[in-house]
């Protein structure tokens, strides 16, 4: 899954809409799990992915403010933002572009100076709230910065590796290629509670309506109960994971990513497959989830535009879709 590159061969114009769509009833889904679908709202959340600097000609918070009438004429319910912290200058992976990656957060207390100030963001969260929508962060928990205060302060947060004694991150047992950043070790109870405190802060101070879990798969089960248990103490929250299996459901995410959804719209748009062949799909996918589990079958979202640009600059394609041809 291409991940850290995120803003690699992006056009300006990067607010990516995504569709939650909800499951329809079905019988032999598993039973409910407490908390899961909760508040009712997320059970019928439209979700648009927001890069903020990309999402208006002002590239801040307050610009994103002048788009949100325009933004939910579409449809839209619900803005999931990309990391708004501080991005860390160490190791800054500069071939992606200037910005650096946004997955690379220096203070998950900040918000980036380049889009506004914290009450800028505030006035967002209450804007959105005035049209009876709702906004949830991206939250990054496996790992940080090179520069984030944690490496200095409590080195033991972070897992032993051979980078001066730490590691980039690692999945699946490969290590990645992401070396802008580095990896927390959730064995240890602090890293644990800090990122919970984090959680709480921004439901508990601006009353956001939840979290897109980066790499939630990365982040052990029980950490993740804990956590949404912690933070649903406060607010019902939407808790969307970065992850498809329906393990994750079970320990509290209201929704899951619908990776083979995607893959199937992608074979009714790019080789004329059937359209029953989405709702095929959907069919083998229901009876594994929870009752009130959803899955977001999205349009495209950053890691999948990146990752078809990609492709099409490889092949010696437009990065537009159609005269591309069949994609992979």
């Amino acid at each position: 899954m291409p991940h850290r590159p995120v803003l690699l061969a992006l056009a300006s114009a990067l607010a990516i809409g995504l569709v939650g769509c909800a499951s329809p009833s079905n019988e032999s889904a598993s039973p409910s799990i407490d908390g899961v679908g909760e508040p009712a709202w997320v059970q019928d959340a439209t979700v648009y992915e927001v890069f903020v600097p990309d999402a208006s000609a002002e590239g801040t918070f307050q610009g994103l403010i002048g788009r949100l009438d325009e933004i939910q004429a579409m449809g839209v319910n619900t803005l999931w933002l990309m990391p708004i912290h501080p991005i860390g200058e160490k190791r800054r992976k500069s071939d992606i572009g200037a910005l650096g990656s946004p997955y690379s957060i220096r203070d998950y207390y900040d918000v980036n100076p380049d889009y506004g100030t914290k009450e800028d963001f505030r006035a967002l969260v209450d804007s959105v709230h005035a049209r009876d929508m709702h906004i949830i962060i991206d939250l990054v928990a496996n790992h940080t910065a090179w520069d984030h205060p944690w490496l200095d302060e409590h080195p033991d947060m972070y897992s032993d590796g051979p980078i001066n004694g730490f590691t980039v991150p690692v999945l699946n047992g490969d290590t990645t290629n992401w070396t802008d950043v580095v990896e927390l070790d959730f064995e240890n109870p602090r890293t644990r509670q800090e990122m919970i405190d984090v959680m709480q802060y921004w439901v508990r101070e601006f009353n956001i309506d939840g979290y897109r879990a980066d790499v939630a798969h990365a982040v052990p089960l029980d950490f993740w109960e804990n956590a949404i248990d912690s933070v649903e103490a406060r607010k019902e929250v939407l808790m969307l994971a970065e992850a498809a299996g329906p393990e994750m459901h079970e320990v509290g995410f209201d929704q899951t990513y619908a990776w083979p959804f995607y893959g199937a719209l992608k074979r009714v748009w790019e080789e004329d497959a059937p359209v029953r062949t989405l709702a095929t799909q959907v069919d083998t996918t229901l009876a594994n989830l929870p009752e009130a589990a959803r899955r977001l079958r999205f349009t495209t979202n950053h890691d999948e535009t990146m990752s078809d640009a990609s492709t099409a600059i490889t092949s010696g394609c437009t990065a537009t879709a159609r005269p591309c041809g069949p994609g992979p």
